[in-house]
This record gives structure tokens, C-alpha cells and sequence, in this order.
């Protein structure tokens, strides 16, 4: 059997046929020729629009691309459960299909993992969100405050790196994007050390974003309540 990867990598996807071809380049691009080796995982969360093809296509060219398919659309919780489960590599990251910020950054980030943190994460610098947006995030964001006292600049921003090691002593359940507070919660919990990263953003190229909704912000903050408060 060959030795882990140094890095995992793995994008959560659900019909993003034109920003997926896109976001599998570049990541191969940046990370194709990682010392110490480097794996890509594509987490298709049920996709119907050709999105799976493209995606075994990639898997069926290169040795560095694995897909892992969900029957029907699980959520974004369940997807990235699905990646962290599935990454065998000795550092793990995700990061969104749209990339909303340059894949460089994980190479800044990945010394950090060597010898000062557990955990890093991003928060983006420059660019402009909806009004609406901006709305959601504040106030998930005072709510993640309040209820979890997490007091990092961007809770939900899909820019993380982690060690295996903190990844194997954490537990995640949540099905919506709560999951990625609960993440850093169970990372305080095991008393992992977090590091920020100020990292530059970038706009969508193609389609729009499955969150832009208030009913998955809805969705988000009641799973939010529920486990905050379970017994």
C-alpha cells in the first residue's frame, strides 16, 4: 500500500457543471506537484446535471482525482463529512467549487500545520457580497458568537486546514453549512490551536451560490439552536 498524501483536498459539489472543470484545474495546477504527494477529492452531493461525468472524467485521466458520490443531495454538512472521512492524506483541506479565494493560499497555510497550529483557517480579504448576503452572514455570525462564543473573524468561509490528527479526535453531525462552526467548536473542545489566515477573495465565475437563499440560512441557524442546546 503507498503512503498517505501530504495533502488532501476536497471540494463539495451539487450541480456545478461549468465552475467544477474550473476548480478541478486549478487545484491540479497549484497542488499536482505537492512534496510529499497530494490528493484531490471531488464530493459529488448528488448532482443531475452532467456534473457527475465531468467529474469521473477527471478521476478516469489522472491518479490524483478520486470521486466520492452521494445517491441523492445529502447536504452540504454530509458532503464535507463525506470528504473528511474519505482524505487520506496527513494534512486535510476543503475548499469550495466556486474557489472563493486563489487555492495559493493553502500553500501558505500548510507551514503553519508544521510546527504552530492544528487548524487553519481563512477570512477574506477585499470584495463586496450582496447586501443580503452580508445581512446572513452578520447575523449567523452574531449568532455563532452568542450561542458557541466562537470569536474568529469568519466563521463560515471555506478556507480550512487541518491535521489528521485533530480531524480523528473531533465528531461532526450537522447536515447544513452549521457544520462548519461545529467544526471549530469541536476543535476548541479538544483544545486544538488555531490559526487565522488573511486570504484574498474572489467572485463567483459561473452560476450562483446554493446559500444565497433564506431558507438555507434558516435551516442553518436552527441546526445551529438545536445542538447548542441538546441535552
Amino acid at each position: 500500500m503507498s503512503s498517505p498524501p501530504k495533502l488532501s483536498l476536497f471540494i463539495p459539489f451539487w450541480d456545478e457543471k461549468e465552475s467544477l472543470p474550473v476548480a478541478i484545474d486549478e487545484a491540479l495546477r497549484v497542488f499536482g506537484d505537492l512534496e510529499g504527494g497530494f490528493e484531490l477529492l471531488l464530493i459529488d452531493d448528488g448532482s443531475l446535471d452532467g456534473s457527475s461525468e465531468i467529474a469521473q472524467r477527471y478521476a478516469d485521466q489522472s491518479t490524483l482525482v478520486r470521486v466520492l458520490r452521494h445517491p441523492r443531495n445529502l447536504g452540504y454538512g454530509a458532503a464535507l463529512a463525506s470528504g473528511f472521512g474519505a482524505a487520506r492524506g496527513e494534512v486535510i483541506g476543503y475548499s469550495d467549487v466556486d474557489l472563493p479565494t486563489p487555492l495559493e493560499g493553502f500553500l501558505d497555510a500548510l507551514p503553519l500545520l508544521d510546527d504552530e497550529a492544528d487548524i487553519v483557517i481563512g477570512y477574506p480579504t477585499g470584495g463586496k457580497k450582496p447586501v443580503h448576503r452580508a445581512l446572513y452572514t452578520w447575523g449567523y455570525h452574531q449568532l455563532v458568537q452568542a450561542l458557541l462564543g466562537l470569536s474568529v473573524r469568519n466563521v463560515n468561509f471555506s478556507f480550512k486546514l487541518l491535521r489528521r490528527s485533530l480531524v480523528e479526535r473531533i465528531e461532526l453531525s450537522a447536515e447544513t453549512g452549521f457544520i462548519d462552526a461545529q467544526l471549530l467548536a469541536e476543535a476548541r473542545r479538544v483544545g486544538a490551536r488555531l490559526v487565522e489566515l488573511p486570504v484574498p477573495s474572489q467572485e463567483r465565475r459561473f452560476g450562483s451560490s446554493h446559500f444565497d437563499s433564506p431558507v438555507v440560512a434558516i435551516r442553518t441557524g436552527i441546526e445551529l439552536l438545536r445542538w447548542r442546546l441538546r441535552p
